[in-house]
């Protein structure tokens, strides 16, 4: 029967591998855990796949804010040149 971990000890784990020294390797801290090694490559694979969808959300969240910026700039620019034909043509 697989045992279940919770989300917190995962991740605890995959942080450990990602600050790991230069003497330590994904088997021995499987290890140390108490967890096997595929086990542990498993959850590096998971994590590595949710940074890289976080990536993508992103990165889709800062194209919509420039293309939302350049159109206010634009909307700005006319307002402006409204306000400065107004003022120069008040009577």
């Amino acid at each position: 029967m697989a045992k279940h971990y919770s989300q917190q000890f995962k991740s605890a784990a995959v942080e450990q591998v990602n600050k790991k020294t230069a003497g330590q390797s994904i088997g021995s801290i499987a290890q140390a855990l108490g967890i096997g090694e595929s086990t542990l490559n498993k959850w590096l694979a998971t994590d590595r796949s949710s940074n890289n969808t976080r990536i993508a959300d992103e990165h889709k969240r800062i194209t919509q804010l420039e293309a939302e910026i350049k159109q206010l700039k634009e909307v700005n620019d006319i307002l402006k040149k409204a306000a400065a034909y107004f003022a120069k043509h008040q009577k």
